[in-house]
């Protein structure tokens, strides 16, 4: 479940791929680049602005943010199962973000998560005693990564083929098809690649466009389980609006 919910993807950047799946099984170290400078966003009405890069994005319908999610479980009817549940959820996300995790989140509504409940009856048959909190399934997840360009001159049609390759390594299995043209996206160039995964005898399907701003491969991540749901939310990365950058 932990892997789960730090993205269960292979975070998709060419720099950050082999420690980003080490974070995943063990606390890894802050890889240069992950700066504080990065972090430097809000959100509002949906819209995510880092004043950084200059860059904004709306967050797709049915999907939210980890930090919402975080806040509101926090008061659900078990407490106790909630703040342990989320307590490790904190623990993920400080690592996640040594490793330029900027935003991330998934199809759980905070204001029903962990409710799809009923109450059990004691020993005794006379009192009701609520039921351990339960973990709703994420089947729709979204990240947004960022981390220094290896050399300056990199673009993103090469880090992403370098990534790719990095992730057919870890996995022979794996068919990962990468576009074979770069999209224009409010002035900005993306590389993109997909790939399938199966796991729990379902598939699950993944779509990364990555970007280079500022001296930053800024890497978007979408997860979904089913192709169709998959391009139903990767389609928000045509939300993204950029400042031009003097």
């Amino acid at each position: 479940m932990k892997s789960i919910i730090l993205f269960v993807a292979v975070l998709f950047s060419a720099v950050l791929f082999s420690s980003a799946l080490a974070a995943q099984e063990a606390p890894a170290a802050a890889p240069a680049g992950a700066d504080d400078e990065l972090f430097q966003a809000t959100v509002a009405n949906r819209v995510w602005t880092n004043t950084f890069l200059q860059i904004s994005w709306t967050i797709p319908k049915g999907l939210y943010l980890r930090a919402d999610q975080e806040r509101a479980w926090k008061f659900k009817a078990n407490p106790q199962g909630a703040h342990s549940y989320t307590d490790s959820l904190e623990k993920l996300d400080r690592e996640a973000r040594k490793n330029g995790v900027l935003l991330q989140g998934d199809n759980r509504d905070p204001e029903t998560f962990g409710l799809a409940h009923s109450d059990v009856t004691d020993a005794s048959g006379r009192f009701n005693v609520p039921a351990p909190f339960q973990q709703d399934a994420a089947t729709r997840t979204f990240m947004i990564l960022a981390h220094r360009v290896p050399t300056a001159n990199a673009t993103p049609a090469q880090l992403i083929q370098v990534a790719a390759g990095a992730l057919r390594s870890q996995d022979p299995s794996l068919q990962v098809d990468v576009a074979a043209e770069p999209a224009t996206i409010a002035g900005l160039l993306f590389a993109s690649a997909e790939w399938k995964r199966r796991r729990n005898s379902q598939d699950q399907y993944y779509r990364s466009y990555l970007t280079v701003r500022k001296g930053y491969e800024v890497v978007f991540t979408f997860r979904a389980e089913s192709k169709k749901a998959l391009e139903n939310i990767a389609k928000s990365l045509e939300t993204i609006t950029a400042t031009p950058i003097q």
